[in-house]
């Protein structure tokens, strides 16, 4: 399976933390999210939103949570996420989704979204141009019922098992 570089390790290499999706000129194609998208030709594109914490195993809805890098506001709803980099462009964002500057956004993937997060899973979150912005995944038993996969130290570190889900907020250790 394809791996793809998170933005921590595009600011390793020295890529800005402050580049927005419009100041990089992107627009939506206007064929934006056919389900035909190859993943194999998606690069990550340092954005600045990170994928920060998941939970699997949600009480009662699965979820997944961002955090924005940036300076800006970033408008989610242009942006796209799915469970299948088969299909990185399964789900827009809604309409009314923001995510403010060093602020934290959750989504829920209640029973509207279409598709939900398993035991062995991941999360691809797209840009509209079809460049994957992060991606993670996870084995059985590393986002297990009352507790998430997150990165640790907060929003920089390595993904693992945490025992107190933190949604919208930060992470904290293990």
């Amino acid at each position: 399976m394809k791996r793809y570089l998170p933005l921590v390790g595009l600011l390793a290499l020295g890529c800005s933390d402050t580049v927005s999706d419009t100041a990089l000129g992107f627009e939506a194609p206007p064929d934006a999210g056919a389900p035909d998208a190859a993943p194999d030709a998606l690069p990550v594109e340092p954005v600045g939103l990170v994928i920060n914490e998941v939970a699997a195993a949600g009480d009662p809805d699965d979820w997944f949570e961002l955090y924005n890098g940036t300076a800006t506001t970033i408008d989610l709803s242009r942006y796209w996420f799915s469970d299948d980099a088969d299909e990185p462009l399964a789900v827009q964002f809604s309409s009314d989704a923001f995510i403010e500057p060093g602020a934290y956004y959750v989504q829920y993937m209640t029973d509207d979204v279409g598709i939900g997060l398993g035991k062995e899973e991941e999360v691809i979150v797209t840009h509209p141009d079809g460049l994957v912005v992060d991606h993670v995944e996870w084995l059985e038993g590393q986002s297990p019922e009352a507790a998430s996969f997150a990165r640790i130290p907060n929003i920089t570190g390595a993904f693992v098992t945490i025992e107190a889900p933190s949604p919208g907020a930060a992470n904290e250790g293990v």
